[in-house]
């Protein structure tokens, strides 16, 4: 019944099935009495942006918010009355800010339903009135929300967003000068020449978006302009800087100047009912007339636009109004400005286009209907809205906004979907469209109805959880006092997020609950179905187990130094990390190693240093992170590579750093410990120190800052340290760069009175591991530099498992500097670490731990690897998979040196996909020895690689070595192909011919499709008409009538396919008795028709003639073959079912098969020609010796071999032809 989960609705569905066949009636408590719809239940209303949706008030000020019900716009459905909801109607009002209830002594709603808010504030604490004001208003059916009020406070910056500069125009151009400043409600300017107003000139345009336009500018024009900002609520103002105009004379350059623009060109935005402003302002010499077109849509064409018609008009120079748009004034407008030049006498225009954008407030146009129905139904209130841009939908339940989640469901359409409704989704909803145009709203009342009858809601709904995926729910059994349980659904959404709600059913009182998220909380509740379904369970909040990550933090690596290198990762998203992270691990490796180097890390730490590192070589870097789960169980993870930079010679000497542990002696680290840190830099040292460089950190913690010294200074001492391992790094710092830092390790407190450190205790240096078989690892290492040897050390590894429970350690003892570990498990990864012992109370801490997997079924090295050059540079290699292999290929590593005696770990690589058998390899250089081998990679890791191959290119290539170009394959394959197309063309013309011949002035030629080939006097055989007449209604177009002939228009019978195809499925006298022709009525004999005879014919060719005619691929009707062809079939067919050779006729003769499969459509032209032959009737043939299987070889011959009916046995060319009975014939004239 799992299926029930992913259908919603189907639930109860499938519980109502199981109610209506107890045959119980279903009864409704009388508390579903008022669902009888009333006037009110349903309105709506709608409004635009003007003042009374966007108010801005003065701190401090006092403001009234009106609450109006859509003003004169709203209309309700159910009364029919003026208004959204009458006045009348109104019982209460309350009004919410943001979603919050107002209520307090600054905010104070009055008898009218208004908001009154005493003083307006806004603190920098966060306490302000600004937001979005809507009032509810209480009805007797419910709550109604009125439209959104957005309050702003009022503002305007000091200074000028856009300070225009001087300005130098020539006598007779044009001036626009531009005033921008922020301000909540927008300013409004004013401009004044030498601080006076404008003078009143046409030359002036001004325009509330602080623009001046100054046309054809005079002398008298020039001087000092400045705009005046103002806003008026906030009460302030702002003067701008002066504006110096000059205006400059004409001179004999002057006399002509191309048009050009100096409006902008950006799209207007206005909403529907305004007036648009499109600015267009033109310069030039002389001034340029200005003329508007516009074109609405892309199919229409560019109209004039005529000024004073339909609310068109223009003002200064070229700008144009539109008054009162409409969403149909939208689309492209063009400015064209125009002028005449004297000297070439013709005239010079350009054109600006800009877009005109119209908004139109939403509207509400499938509104939703009051709903009625039981419990446990789908619910549905409709919301269709239009508008530009499109509408935002918002729905509300008695005011306050409906949660969208889980059974609740808005859909694309803005469509409000209640699945397994519930008593309590009774209410008023109401969609609310809103858009930069102003919103519209539409309401309705919804009642689900219950019965008196229906069961108690389960209780005690309990969970265990069981996994990261899975949980166990369980509840009491609910025991109806009237009917039978039936069952329970179980519902259940992630209680988080929008995810839509999940169902099951369950026919007893627990269920389990699986393929859940990890760490996600889920909300759920059971319902119990007797005849009627109960009220839902209280909703139950549960947990899943965490899992392990889905992924790997994001890494960035920043080389410090030659031999440092820093490690940044990123925090994982929650969906990823599944869980609490507890730690990250850090793996690095050299590039194309198989083991690596490990550190965890706290949760808090997000980076990590990595020293010690080798100059020059790439490195392979990954970080992992853990919840309580573990680590991610997938391999295969990106490693981040880098290459790390070159060492240099002018940059200092590591120093010589010595660690001893004193007790702190500091007044307020009583029973803290310190460190002493003392360092010296080497004699050999030539470069010049200024300064030095420290940091330590607690083993396992993050770095702490790290500390500067002067050059001078030689010894710091770390204080308030606690009883751990401790790391630190002292480095040298000079104007060329800084040295390598040298690292100690120390623990700052003896564990116990029997064991004694020295602060000179041997660390261990450059740990490395390497599979050696399937159960044992060699590991080897280093004492650190500088340090004295070991007496012997401890080996300590542990298998790495993805369990959150660490295996156990295994501790072992090794008097050398490496040890192979035997006796671990195939394919595993194990961790390593070791220590140094002077004695066997004397030790230093374990080293940094490396890990590294045991071989697995490793694949064998490639076979047959060979190579030839390409070029004096390049060189290919060729080779085959191994023979031993598990699994799949993940690449192979093509490895190539010139020394041979090298390690092969400092080989070069050059890595190739897994499924590749062949490479090249560039830049190599000539008539130089190269060594080559090539291994496999699996998931198990990199099998042997092959013994090496010697390869030299020569600077010269032979010949022969040069391949072919790809110009040398073009012209071979233009050649080749037109070869074929002559010999297909020639095979074409000598099939034409002989079929030309073939259709002679004595031949008929059925073509099958209606027309018969040449001019003989023709008869039409009519063959099994019972009552002697011609069929002229249900019969196909008779042979002789040319395909082309106008076909009547009383004709009754379907049209037939002339090229082969019939209605019916089979042809030939199997199942389709229509052929060209002729329809055979009865297949056991042929009924002559009356007063037919043959003319000119021999019996032998009327026969064929009718045989001929009987198909249109020149197969014979079962019904028109001699009766000696039929009972040799019938035995064919009888000896091929029963698996034994038919049974030939004593004197040799082979019988054709006469029945065979045809499509027509896939018949090549040679093969039509074939039947065409086959059905042509001609004296000059010696039909009397023509063997029975030459007539069918063609047609047999033409088909697919695997065809059922397909004649295979062998022809006997020695058998003559046996007599055949003719079939009586008869002609009409």
């Amino acid at each position: 019944m799992a299926w029930f989960s992913s259908m919603s609705g189907v639930l109860p569905a499938v519980v109502l099935v199981l109610v209506v066949l107890t045959g119980t009636e279903a009864s409704v408590s009388p508390a579903t009495a008022e669902s009888e719809l009333t006037s009110g239940e349903s309105g709506s209303w709608s409004a635009s942006w003007d003042e009374t949706r966007r108010v801005w008030a003065a701190r401090g000020s006092t403001v009234v918010l009106q609450c109006r019900m859509g003003g004169g716009r709203a209309r309700s459905q159910g009364s029919g009355q003026g208004s959204g909801v009458p006045r009348e109607d109104w019982i209460n009002v309350t009004w919410r800010r943001n979603n919050v209830s107002v209520d307090d002594r600054r905010h104070i709603v009055t008898e009218a339903g208004h908001l009154n808010i005493t003083k307006v504030v806004k603190r920098r604490g966060g306490v302000t009135d600004e937001g979005e004001y809507r009032c509810l208003v209480s009805t007797p059916m419910g709550v109604i929300t009125g439209p959104p009020i957005t309050l702003r406070i009022a503002t305007m910056t000091k200074s000028f967003v856009l300070k225009p500069s001087n300005v130098s125009v020539v006598e007779g151009e044009s001036v626009r000068l531009t005033c921008q400043i922020d301000s909540e409600p927008p300013a409004t300017f004013t401009w004044t020449l030498d601080q006076q107003p404008l003078p009143q000139d046409d030359r002036y345009a001004t325009f509330n978006s602080g623009v001046l336009h100054i046309n054809g500018v005079q002398r008298t024009n020039a001087g000092i302009y400045r705009c005046l900002a103002t806003n008026s609520v906030a009460g302030k103002e702002r003067h701008s800087n002066g504006i110096s105009v000059t205006v400059l004379e004409r001179g004999e350059g002057d006399n002509y100047k191309l048009p050009s623009f100096l409006s902008p060109k950006d799209p207007v935005r206005v909403v529907q009912g305004e007036n648009a402003i499109i600015e267009c302002l033109a310069t030039g010499v002389p001034l340029p007339t200005i003329s508007w077109q516009r074109k609405l849509n892309e199919s229409a064409g560019w109209e004039d636009l005529k000024m004073g018609v339909n609310g068109v008009s223009m003002i200064g120079q070229g700008t144009l109004v539109l008054s009162n748009v409409q969403n149909t004034s939208s689309g492209r407008y063009a400015c064209t400005a125009k002028s005449y030049n004297p000297s070439t006498k013709r005239e010079a225009s350009v054109s600006r286009e800009r877009e005109l954008d119209v908004l139109t407030p939403p509207e509400v146009t499938d509104s939703p209907k009051p709903v009625n129905t039981l419990s446990a139904k789908t619910a549905r209130l409709n919301c269709s809205v239009t508008g530009h841009p499109t509408p935002r939908v918002i729905w509300y339940k008695n005011g306050r906004p409906v949660v969208i989640k889980g059974r609740i469901v808005q859909s694309d359409t803005n469509q409000l979907l209640f699945y397994n409704s519930i008593t309590a989704d009774k209410g008023m909803y109401q969609c609310l469209a809103i858009n930069d145009a102003g919103y519209a709203s539409s309401w309705a009342l919804v009642v689900i109805n219950s019965s008196k009858n229906q069961p108690e809601p389960p209780q005690n709904l309990n969970y265990v959880v069981l996994s990261s995926t899975s949980v166990l729910l369980t509840w009491d059994a609910v025991h109806p006092l009237n009917g039978e349980l039936k069952a329970y659904s179980v519902h259940y959404v992630e209680s988080e997020g929008s995810a839509m709600e999940r169902q099951e059913v369950s026919l007893n009182t627990s269920l389990l609950l699986e393929g859940l998220k990890p760490n996600t909380n889920y909300t759920a509740f059971v319902r119990a179905y007797s005849n009627f379904p109960s009220e839902i369970s209280e909703s139950l909040v549960f947990r899943t187990a965490e899992d392990v990550p889905t992924d790997v933090p994001a890494v960035q690596l920043v080389p410090l130094s030659p031999t440092a290198l820093l490690v940044k990762w990123s925090p994982l998203a929650p969906e990823q990390a599944r869980g609490t992270i507890h730690g990250y691990k850090i793996l690095w490796r050299k590039r194309n190693h198989h083991y690596y180097h490990v550190q965890e890390v706290l949760a808090d730490v997000h980076e990590f240093q990595i020293t010690d590192l080798h100059p020059g070589k790439k490195y392979e870097v990954q970080v992992l992170a853990a919840t309580k789960a573990g680590y991610p169980t997938k391999s295969g993870w990106p490693w981040i590579q880098q290459k790390m930079g070159e060492p240099t010679q002018d940059v200092p000497f590591p120093p010589e750093v010595t660690l001893k542990v004193l007790n702190d002696t500091s007044s307020d680290s009583a029973g803290r410990l310190a460190i002493k840190v003392d360092w010296e830099v080497s004699s050999e040292n030539k470069v010049e120190i200024e300064g030095f460089w420290l940091k330590y950190k607690r083993q396992d913690q993050t770095w702490n800052e790290p500390i500067s010294f002067p050059p001078t200074q030689k010894s710091y001492t770390i204080t308030g340290l606690e009883a751990d391992w401790y790391e630190v790094q002292v480095k040298a710092v000079s104007a060329n760069g800084d040295g390598e830092p040298t690292v100690n390790v120390i623990h700052t407190r003896l564990p116990n009175q029997s064991t004694q450190f020295a602060n000179t205790t041997s660390s261990i240096d450059r740990l490395e591991a390497d599979s050696r078989s399937q159960t044992s690892v060699h590991l080897s290492w280093r004492v650190t530099e500088g340090q004295d040897g070991a007496a012997y050390y401890t080996v300590k590894y542990q298998q790495i498992t993805h369990s959150p429970n660490p295996a156990d350690a295994t501790f072992v003892r090794s008097d050398t500097a490496e040890i192979i570990i035997t006796g671990l498990k195939p394919f595993s990864t194990y961790e390593f670490s070791v220590r140094a012992h002077e004695s066997e109370k004397t030790y230093g801490p374990f080293s940094h731990p490396v890990q590294a997997m045991t071989m697995g079924n490793l694949p064998s090295s490639p076979e047959d690897f060979m190579y030839e050059p390409t070029d004096a540079s390049t060189i290919r290699l060729k080779w085959n998979p191994p023979e031993q292999l598990t699994g799949t290929l993940k690449k192979y590593e093509i490895l190539y040196s010139l020394d041979k005696q090298k390690p092969l770990s400092e080989w070069d690589v050059h890595e190739v996909e897994g499924d590749a058998t062949a490479d090249t390899v560039g830049g190599l250089v000539s008539n130089t020895e190269y060594w080559f081998r090539i291994r496999g990679c699996s998931a198990v890791g990199c099998g042997e690689s092959t013994e090496p191959l010697a390869a030299t290119i020569p600077a010269i290539l032979p010949p022969d070595q040069k391949a072919p170009s790809s110009e040398f394959y073009l012209i071979l394959c233009l050649v080749t192909a037109f070869f074929l197309l002559t010999i297909i063309g020639v095979a074409s013309m000598y099939a034409v011919k002989v079929r030309n011949i073939s259709s002679s002035p004595r031949v008929l030629a059925c073509n099958g499709n209606g027309h018969i080939n040449g001019k003989r006097n023709t008869q039409v055989v009519k063959i099994g008409q019972a009552d002697g007449q011609a069929d002229g209604d249900c019969q196909e177009m008779e042979v002789y009538i040319p395909m082309l002939t106008q076909i009547p228009p009383d004709f009754k019978c379907p049209p037939l396919d002339t090229k082969g195809g019939y209605p019916e499925t089979r042809m030939n006298g199997m199942n389709n008795p229509r052929c060209n022709g002729f329809v055979v009525r009865n297949r056991d004999h042929l009924q002559a028709v009356p007063h037919a005879e043959t003319k000119g014919l021999s019996s032998e060719e009327s026969e064929r003639l009718v045989i001929g005619a009987s198909s249109s691929n020149g197969a014979m009707s079962m019904s028109v073959l001699p009766q000696v062809y039929q009972n040799h079939s019938q035995e064919q067919r009888e000896a091929e079912q029963g698996g034994s050779e038919p049974n030939h006729s004593q004197s040799g003769t082979l019988p054709p098969s006469p029945r065979h499969e045809h499509n027509h459509s896939g018949a090549s032209q040679t093969g039509l020609a074939n039947l065409t032959n086959l059905t042509t009737l001609s004296t000059m043939e010696s039909d009397v010796e023509m063997e029975p299987e030459k007539m069918m070889a063609d047609s047999v011959g033409s088909q697919d071999g695997s065809t059922p009916y397909q004649h295979n046995s062998h022809h006997n060319t020695s058998a003559t032809k046996t007599s055949s009975p003719q079939p009586p014939l008869t002609t009409v004239q």
